[in-house]
């Protein structure tokens, strides 16, 4: 090196001393004044804490929460560890349920300026989420498919809890509004598991509950945690149940993907997965687009939830290439690939992959149908059809009021869903005889006398291609049963009973062969007495049809109940005996509609019982002076029943109990037993559905439905 360079060299570095050393004045600038950090703790309980971060000079903030004895000595490590973001208006709120309940924490936070990073002082604050049991149900932790929550029974109660998806609960609710009002207290109660003691309680995954198919936790998703008092009862008042609503952990974005190809038939589609090599292990399944578009409707989480399915069931999950076949589709219908894949961090990633199923190619399906005798011959209430079909591999059908039909088919309905939604399918043995040259004999019983029925059957080849044909037919006329003994058995009686104390309780009650001219024509095709009384009569006063007038007089007069003559003798039926339906009813009561209703115990406790499909049997004396309504059993042999009065708008329960039997009821002749002549304007009777199908598979909703509903 020159010495004229070493010189340059020398000037350059002793100026930028100077400019280091000094400032225009010759001074030394102050240190850049650091951003100011103000926190404040807005709420704090076992599994949740919100905080405000607020600054006057600050930019940025960031947070980190760890275990207690962790800690960060430099806001500097905060921001390069923690959780940051900007401030809004130097302000910022941040809610936190990384938490779990009987932990000490420590909470770290930190503002900073931009343009040159200056920051603040570091934050420390101690968290202890060892608080005091205060409430009926307390969340614990809450994690991304797990959930620990905590019941706090009161010394000398039982209680009952259950974790429910909100999605769920809402879709029950909504389907029974028409039945009752469904409550947090009443579904606890119905579906709750029962405990005597406080209790910490954790479902990872997956928890049964105590009458459905079970909960499944799945990330991102909303949840209700219910618990109440029960009564000496079961029961649980609405005073006495908390809910707590809250969202799992949502997942992580997967920053990985999928390479999807799918190739179709008219019924099936072979979709070939290749995950990204970040891709851990993935769910897939293939519904329609309509069904998936219906999930949706529910939300992200829903779609997600029905992808991922049951975690105990690991058919559909996967990892690395993979081939699935689905069959079983229809032809020219839109269907979707959905898949959840998971990263080693459980970081989720949804993909939904669209495709068409290819049109028919193969024979339409026929049949042909033809009226044969039934083996137990009674054409007022048995009919029998000899169906032939070719090119069918499912076949759904059965017999129908035809006047039901008709109105469907007036609204817009096609026979061919009618008779799909409501008909009972065929077993493949049934389906294979169908397609002999002998044909398959189907057959019903229970129909209605003198009725227009439909049979309609709904063929489907391997392409759900469908055919649909039908025949009509009427029933004959029932014959008349009953003999002397019904045609003795009109006149005046004195009906007694007991009430809850063991009392008696009497009544009187006219035997008639119907009310006025159409209702004994009515009740005589139907092998029916009319009994006109039930109950006190200073609580329920007797109304005849012309009394009340109107179109509906032949309907609401009463108190009313009907002695029923079959083959195997008298019977007194409740309102939906062998039924789905209110089909008659005893009156009206204070704007209250009533219906024969079979109420009583079980034998084995006191827990009461009731049933709006019963018959009760009815004794009569060698003298036809004394007639005997006698007590009915369940099926189960466990269960006493006695005739009750009750007001009800469904067969799944009742809203009010009138006038309630709690022995047999005995009716005595008196001197005057001739029965009331009546007249009047003829009435067709009221129809039923005979409803054919089979039970289908159930969903979780509809089995919490049902159990709700009784």
């Amino acid at each position: 090196m020159s010495k004229f360079s070493l010189r340059i060299m020398l000037a350059m570095m002793l100026g930028l001393f100077a400019l280091a050393s000094c400032s225009d004045d010759g001074t030394t600038p102050p240190p850049p004044e650091k951003p100011d950090v103000n926190v404040s703790i807005d709420n704090l309980s076992r599994t949740e804490l919100t905080f405000t971060v607020s600054s006057q000079t600050g930019s940025d903030y960031a947070y980190a929460i760890l275990p207690k004895g962790a800690f960060y000595t430099t806001a500097e490590a905060v921001f390069r560890h923690g959780e940051f973001a900007m401030m809004s208006q130097g302000t910022a709120t941040i809610n936190n349920l990384d938490f779990e309940g009987g932990k000490e924490y420590t909470l770290f936070v930190a503002t900073r300026k931009i343009n040159p990073y200056v920051y603040s002082e570091l934050y420390t604050k101690e968290i202890s989420t060892n608080l005091p049991y205060t409430e009926m149900v307390t969340l614990e932790k809450v994690g991304l498919t797990s959930i620990t929550y905590h019941v706090e029974v009161p010394e000398g109660k039982e209680m009952k809890h259950i974790i429910v998806k909100k999605d769920d609960y809402e879709a029950i609710k909504k389907i029974l509004a028409m039945y009752g009002e469904v409550s947090h207290a009443t579904y606890a109660e119905t579906f709750g598991h029962k405990i005597s003691e406080s209790g910490t309680f954790t479902i990872d995954k997956y928890g049964e509950t105590a009458y459905s198919d079970g909960i499944h936790i799945h990330s991102g998703t909303t949840y209700l945690a219910i618990a109440g008092i029960t009564d000496e009862n079961g029961k649980i008042a609405e005073e006495n149940c908390q809910t707590i609503e809250f969202d799992t952990r949502h997942a992580g974005e997967c920053p990985y993907d999928f390479n999807i190809s799918v190739e179709t038939t008219s019924i099936s589609a072979v979709a070939n997965i290749v995950p990204d090599a970040g891709i851990d292990k993935y769910r897939a399944i293939v519904l329609s687009r309509e069904d998936m578009d219906y999930i949706g409707t529910e939300g992200e989480a829903s779609i997600r939830s029905a992808i991922i399915g049951p975690w105990a069931t690991t058919d559909n999950e996967y990892s690395g290439p993979a081939e699935i076949t689905a069959t079983g589709l229809r032809p020219d219908t839109e269907y979707v690939l959905g898949i959840v894949g998971f990263d080693a961090n459980l970081n989720e990633k949804v993909k939904l992959a669209y495709f068409t199923t290819g049109s028919p190619t193969g024979p339409v399906p026929t049949m042909t149908m033809e009226m044969v005798e039934h083996t137990s011959p009674a054409p007022w209430r048995n009919a029998a059809v000899n169906l032939k079909a070719q090119h069918a591999v499912s076949i759904t059908g059965g017999f129908f009021l035809k006047h039901q039909v008709d109105e469907l088919l007036a609204r817009g309905s096609s026979l061919t869903s009618i008779v799909q939604n409501n008909g009972q399918p065929c077993s493949a043995e049934e389906v294979q005889q169908a397609l002999s040259p002998e044909g398959l004999i189907l057959q019903i019983d229970g129909l209605n006398p003198e009725t227009e029925m439909m049979f309609a059957m709904v063929a489907v080849n391997e392409e759900y291609v469908s055919a649909t044909e039908y025949i009509t037919f009427t029933t004959a006329a029932l014959p008349q049963l009953g003999g002397d003994v019904r045609a003795n058995m009109p006149g005046k009686y004195i009906a007694s009973t007991t009430d809850a104390t063991g009392a008696t309780v009497t009544f009187p009650v006219t035997i008639a062969t119907g009310a006025n001219d159409a209702t004994t024509e009515t009740y005589s095709k139907q092998n029916r007495l009319v009994c006109l009384g039930f109950g006190p009569a200073d609580t329920f006063p007797y109304t005849s049809p012309e009394a009340l007038g109107g179109t509906d007089a032949d309907l609401n007069y009463g108190p009313k109940w009907f002695i029923e003559f079959t083959d195997n003798g008298p019977i007194v039926p409740t309102t939906a005996y062998g039924k789905d339906d209110l089909d008659w009813n005893m009156g009206i009561f204070d704007g209250k509609t009533a219906y024969m209703w079979a109420y009583g115990k079980r034998t084995t406790s006191d827990r009461e019982t009731d049933s709006a499909s019963m018959a009760f049997e009815v004794e009569v004396s060698d003298d036809g002076n004394t007639i005997t309504v006698k007590s009915a059993t369940n099926s189960f042999g466990n269960a006493i029943y006695y005739p009750t009065m009750a007001a009800a708008t469904s067969t799944w329960w009742t809203d009010e109990l009138l006038f309630r039997c709690y022995s047999e009821i005995v009716l005595k002749r008196q001197p005057d037993n001739s029965a009331r002549a009546f007249s009047g304007k003829f009435a067709m009777p009221r129809a039923y559905t005979v409803d054919l199908s089979q039970p289908k598979e159930k969903s979780a909703r509809q089995i919490m439905c049902e159990r709700l509903s009784k």
